[in-house]
């Protein structure tokens, strides 16, 4: 019979430990459910390549689907243990991704959200025209504008919003509104 050597079971250890590191790294689960769960007004989705639908309260929407909502339309969307998004009228939101952290981008009107507590490799984000407004977990509004125009408001918590063009970070804390206007 043969007796394994001094170095197996060490081996053998830090290999079981490194296969755990790396599923715990790369496998985080699968991407939140998003649900439209209440519209009101004209409220529209789309999937990548589809044509536009009227939106339905109680719809699941996907990553890459953009909702969008006319002047006297509104949605909220649910994101399954990450926030409660609320968008307002005449806006347009896309979800840009949904694993790895939630990243949304307001290509026009206002969004108010309200996020759970993130974790730094989980973040939630918003991105605007020339802006990127980043939550670890609060409740804050952002509006994009015509042009360059942004503005933060946050209720709860901080928001930090950094300037893509110049890579400047400001920070907006709770009772505070930003505006791109102010840069």
């Amino acid at each position: 019979v043969r007796r394994p050597t001094a170095f197996a079971f060490p081996a053998l250890a830090l290999g079981a430990a490194l296969a755990i590191a790396l599923g715990i790294v790369f496998f985080r689960g699968p991407a939140p459910k998003v649900e439209l769960a209440l519209s009101s007004g004209g409220v529209f989705s789309t999937r990548l390549g589809e044509s536009w639908h009227s939106g339905r309260s109680g719809e699941t929407l996907a990553e890459a689907e953009r909702v969008r909502t006319d002047p006297a339309g509104h949605a909220l969307l649910r994101i399954s243990g990450v926030a409660t998004v609320l968008i307002g009228a005449d806006s347009d939101v896309s979800l840009e991704r949904l694993s790895h952290g939630t990243f949304l981008r307001l290509s026009r009107g206002t969004l108010t959200a309200r996020v759970s507590k993130r974790s730094a490799d989980e973040p939630f984000v918003v991105q605007t025209d020339g802006f990127t407004v980043k939550v670890v977990g609060t409740l804050f509004s952002v509006e994009q504008g015509p042009g360059d125009h942004t503005a933060v408001s946050v209720r709860e918590g901080i928001v930090d919003v950094s300037d893509d063009g110049r890579g400047r970070v400001y920070r907006v804390i709770a009772g505070t509104r930003w505006t791109s206007e102010a840069v």
